[in-house]
């Protein structure tokens, strides 16, 4: 954690239950070779790899029970969605936030609860299709300062307390398709224009 001028580890191995904090801030390490690891236990990726700014490596995460991902690869150079396995996750704040090589992503996530910031500050991101998401009640901040995204699909939320700058500054959004059930049954069916969320 927070080794700055960490360039190379050797190989790792082991079955973790939680690699938490394990790269963060690990701003010079790149490549290393994880392929020791058996992630089948691992239900807990906080943070291992936030602000490790050289990080784009894919660790195959496929088979773990994963329940808590927030910032996991925030500020990392991932061009894509790693190969993890969503289907267990319930927190995924800020996951993404200022991944800037993401340009196009397929979200599948049928077990979250919260998804706020999820892809915060993602520059480059233009657009974001989701899928499973309708245990979600918290997508605040979801696309905060996303100035290039144009479409979002598969918005499909159930109990949404709160938009709170979920599309807040996103100044090139054309099309939100979704539904949100906004707390005590209220509705919103969501097909709509820059124009009606400014208005």
């Amino acid at each position: 954690w927070n080794c700055t001028r960490l360039t190379s580890i050797p190989k790792l191995s082991g079955k973790p239950y939680t690699i938490e904090y394990c790269f963060s801030g690990c701003a010079n390490l790149s490549e290393p070779d994880l392929s020791g690891l058996d992630f089948s236990n691992t239900v807990n990726i906080s943070r291992a790899f936030y602000q490790a700014r050289n990080w784009a490596q894919d660790v195959d995460m496929s088979a773990a029970p994963i329940i808590l991902a927030s910032y996991a690869y925030s500020g990392s150079k991932i061009d894509r969605i790693p190969n993890i396995n969503y289907s267990k996750i319930e927190n995924s704040t800020s996951m993404f936030e200022g991944c800037n090589s993401l340009t196009s992503v397929i979200l599948d996530l049928p077990n979250a609860l919260t998804i706020n910031g999820v892809f915060r500050n993602c520059s480059y991101l233009e657009e974001a299709h989701f899928t499973g998401l309708e245990y979600c009640n918290n997508i605040q901040g979801l696309f905060y300062n996303c100035q290039r995204l144009v479409t979002v699909s598969g918005l499909n939320c159930s109990n949404v307390y709160s938009l709170f700058n979920t599309f807040d500054t996103c100044i090139a959004l054309v099309n939100i398709d979704g539904l949100f059930n906004l707390g005590e049954g209220v509705s919103s069916n969501t097909t709509f224009s820059v124009s009606a969320l400014q208005s």
